[in-house]
């Protein structure tokens, strides 16, 4: 497997050229991109680079995003869903401060409520 992000880019690049024709295909590109980038994301947690792997999760959520957008065309709507879903848990963890805690802490607000909508602590 690859590991170099540039790859990941290039790879979300090919993918939103398959958009509208070749929905299949995007979605294969953009889950190989996110599959680097979750290497790269848990690496440089692992060296305690905070600041990067915020930028990571971003890219994360931007792929996450366009997977949906294939997911949606091919009308997978549960899966787009949990696509988005997934690309805004990763948007609070890349733009906010302490992203993380803040959605363990709506996770547990949505437990009290009595939400089953998933969890919002799903990185």
């Amino acid at each position: 497997m690859a590991t170099d992000p540039l790859v990941a880019r290039h790879l979300n690049t090919l993918g939103l050229s398959c958009h509208g024709h070749d929905d299949a295909e995007a979605l294969q590109y953009h889950r190989d991109a996110l599959q680097i980038l979750e290497w790269n994301k848990c690496n440089t947690l692992l060296f305690e680079k905070m600041e990067l792997s915020r930028e990571y999760a971003l890219e994360m959520a931007i792929t996450l995003s366009n997977i949906g957008d294939a997911m949606r065309r091919g009308n997978d709507f549960v899966g787009a869903a949990e696509a988005y879903k997934e690309c805004l848990d990763l948007f609070l963890e890349g733009l906010i401060d302490n992203g993380i805690m803040l959605k363990t802490k709506l996770n547990e607000i949505e437990q009290q409520q009595g939400c089953d909508g998933g969890s919002y602590a799903t990185v």
